[in-house]
C-alpha cells in the first residue's frame, strides 16, 4: 500500500513538473516533505526551502546541496527539528552556532557532535539545559565539573548516575544563571 501511493504521488509530481513551478510551491507549502519530489529549480529556491523546513526540518534532507550549505536555511531547519543538522552540509552539521541551536532545541542532540563541542562548556550548558539527562555526553572533565552536575541535576526529570537525586526541572534561563553564579565559585 505504502509503495502504491508513493509510486501515485511520484506520478503526480512529474505530471505537476511539467505543468508549473508554481503549483509544486503550493504543494510543498501544504505538505513540505513533498519537496522530496519538486524540480531541481525549486529545490534550490531558497524561499521555499526556507517555508518548507519551518514546517518540517528535515525537508532540508531534500534541499539543494547549495542550501543545505546555506547557514540561514540550516539554522531554520534545526530549530524546527534539531535532529535535521543531519542533512546540513558537513561543515555546518559541525558549526558551533548550528550545534547550540540542535542542543538547546533537545539536549539529546549533544550525542552526535564532536569531541570538541562536546568539550565546550557553553555547548553543554546548552544542552543540560533543555535537559539535565544530556550530560551523560558531555566530555569527562564538564561530567566531572560540580557546576554542570548542577545545572544537570536542575533540569533533570529522572534519575541520572551523576545528577544523585532529581528536582523538578526550572526554566532554562533560571538555570543558566545560577550554572554562572555556581560556577565563579569553583574557578
Amino acid at each position: 500500500m505504502t509503495y502504491l501511493s508513493s509510486q501515485i504521488i511520484r506520478a503526480i509530481f512529474f505530471a505537476i513538473q511539467c505543468v508549473s513551478n508554481a503549483v509544486q510551491k503550493i504543494i510543498i507549502l501544504a505538505n513540505p516533505a513533498m519537496l522530496k519530489f519538486a524540480s531541481a529549480t525549486i529545490k534550490a529556491d531558497k524561499k521555499v526551502v526556507l517555508a518548507a523546513v519551518g514546517q518540517n526540518g528535515s525537508a532540508l534532507e531534500w534541499a539543494s546541496a547549495d542550501l543545505q550549505g546555506d547557514r540561514e536555511v540550516v539554522l531554520a531547519a534545526v530549530g524546527q527539528n534539531s535532529w535535521a543538522r543531519r542533512y546540513a552540509s558537513a561543515d555546518l552539521q559541525g558549526d558551533r552556532e548550528v550545534v547550540l541551536a540542535a542542543v538547546g532545541k533537545n539536549g539529546f542532540a549533544l550525542y552526535s557532535v564532536s569531541e570538541t563541542l562536546k568539550a565546550d562548556r557553553d555547548v553543554v550548558l546548552a544542552a543540560v539545559g533543555q535537559d539535565g539527562r544530556a550530560l551523560e555526553w558531555a566530555s569527562k572533565t564538564l561530567k566531572a565539573d560540580q557546576g554542570m552536575v548542577l545545572a544537570a541535576k536542575a533540569r533533570s526529570k529522572y534519575e541520572h548516575p551523576k545528577l544523585a537525586e532529581t528536582q523538578t526541572p526550572k526554566p532554562q534561563g533560571e538555570v543558566i544563571s545560577e550554572f554562572k553564579e555556581k560556577t565563579d565559585a569553583f574557578r
